[in-house]
């Protein structure tokens, strides 16, 4: 699930927002991707853009920024259960791309 804005020009471009927030958050959690301990997120970039963040969502409402002991690859949770997460990614200052998935921990 992913939104964003693309600029070809400095001042026109497109942007795409995602739907009403409790039904994207339903989408997210119906496509969660199983993954078990020890299992990492790689992620890969066609382009590699200027900076890039992955923060995790708690059930709680927290948002937690991942670090970045290897910019491409992060350790996933070693607990079961459902994590949500945004990768953000900014390319030429103003050219942004956001995707939101969730990872569902298996015991």
């Amino acid at each position: 699930m992913a939104h964003y804005c693309w600029y070809g020009t400095q001042t026109e471009g497109v942007c795409a927002d995602p739907p009403e927030p409790a039904a994207y958050n339903k989408m997210i959690k119906d496509k969660a991707i199983e993954a078990m301990r020890g299992d990492l997120i790689s992620v890969k970039f066609p382009i590699n853009p200027e900076e890039f963040t992955l923060t995790m969502y708690t059930d709680d409402g927290k948002q937690v920024l991942i670090g970045k002991p290897n910019q491409f690859r992060f350790d996933l949770p070693s607990e079961p259960g459902y994590y949500k997460y945004r990768l953000s990614a900014v390319w030429l200052e103003k050219n942004t791309a956001d995707y939101d998935f969730g990872i569902q921990m298996k015991g």
